[in-house]
């Protein structure tokens, strides 16, 4: 009876032991669960971050790119004008009726040179070697 309340201690203190070691054994994974989501949380910040980072910078380049764009075009663009009112001078036509007042016949112009170099394409042809030119500069 002695040795059996010995056996039967003896047991139950191993059985405490091993109860132990399986809780903290618990308590670790829980532990290192907690750890690993909380460093794969901080390595989705940092990529959210650098992605902010990129798009940021890319939307600035393209708004640089775009802001270039539209000064090339100005400057083509007012480049033509200046071109068509340097080569090209309007001629004014009489009006066919004597009862249409003054300030109307003023207002009546026809230029034959602007239709004529339309149609023969100067203007693709100076718009295209002007580009051609101004690409060379960059």
């Amino acid at each position: 009876m002695v040795e059996k309340y010995h056996a039967d201690k003896k047991l139950l203190e191993e059985k405490a032991k091993k109860d132990e070691k399986a809780r903290v054994i618990k308590i670790a994974a829980q532990m290192a669960k907690d750890v690993r989501n909380f460093w794969s949380n901080a390595q989705k910040l940092v990529e959210y971050k650098e992605q902010s980072k990129i798009e940021e910078l890319r939307k600035k380049t393209m708004d640089q790119h775009l802001s270039f764009i539209v000064d090339q075009t100005e400057k083509i663009s007012s480049m033509l004008a200046e071109s068509f009112t340097n080569e090209v001078k309007p001629h004014r036509v009489a009006l066919e009726s004597e009862n249409e007042p003054e300030s109307l016949s003023d207002l009546r112009v026809f230029d034959d040179t602007i239709s004529k170099s339309l149609s023969d394409g100067k203007c693709i042809q100076y718009a295209s070697n002007l580009e051609r030119k101004t690409l060379q500069f960059h």
